[in-house]
């Protein structure tokens, strides 16, 4: 399967959207563990890399790159690093035709990249936590099933992730700080990473 700079495209405007709509709550979820700006800082970002002009992107890989560029220097603090991170990994391993096998391959280096710039482990209340759930969930599909289906399955397992740091402790950034206290609020990292991955599959799935 192909995928084309129109799904990219598609998935900016939506993403744009969604952000925006989901400033307010975003901010709410970082304000009982963190700086309160989180939903902010990503509705910026995307707001900035779905108004950027990718008339000179003539392949995928390279408007996936610009967009990593443009959010790792508007969103700003660790979550701009991290997000900038996971989009250029993106572009740099982007296979030329999509199937199963290679998302999980492609989605697995993005999750080892944003581990090792942020230094977080499963567990430790993090974005990487349904970043990571998604990939195993790829990994485990079968390699022969409709795209949609795998997606469908790595999305699910996003969502049980991202609910599941309700009842961590958070081990990395500011909100680490507060140690027990962080009981009892999902991580916002967890939630913004788990809709940008809603998004990206989506519009993937329907690609294929």
């Amino acid at each position: 399967m192909a995928f084309g700079l129109g799904a990219i495209q598609g998935w900016l405007s939506e993403a744009r959207t969604a952000f925006n709509a989901a400033a307010d709550r975003l901010d709410e979820l970082d304000a009982a563990i963190g700086d309160g700006d989180h939903g902010s800082n990503m509705a910026r970002g995307l707001e900035a890399a779905a108004t950027m002009d990718y008339a000179t992107c003539n392949t995928p890989p390279a408007a996936i790159k610009q967009i990593g560029m443009t959010l790792l220097g508007t969103i700003g603090g660790a979550a701009g690093t991290l997000y900038g991170t996971f989009f250029l990994t993106l572009a740099a391993q982007w296979p030329s035709q999509l199937n199963t096998p290679r998302l999980a391959a492609l989605f697995r280096a993005a999750r080892d990249a944003v581990q090792s710039r942020g230094r977080a482990e499963v567990g430790d209340k993090t974005m990487v936590d349904p970043l990571d759930a998604a990939v195993k969930a790829m990994e485990a599909a079968d390699p022969e099933a409709p795209l949609a289906e795998s997606l469908e399955s790595a999305v699910l397992a996003a969502r049980e992730a991202r609910d599941a740091t309700r009842d961590m402790v958070a081990k990395r950034g500011r909100a680490a700080l507060l140690g027990e206290r962080t009981v009892g609020h999902i991580d916002p990292g967890a939630e913004s990473m788990t809709m940008v991955l809603e998004l990206c599959l989506r519009h993937l799935s329907d690609e294929g």
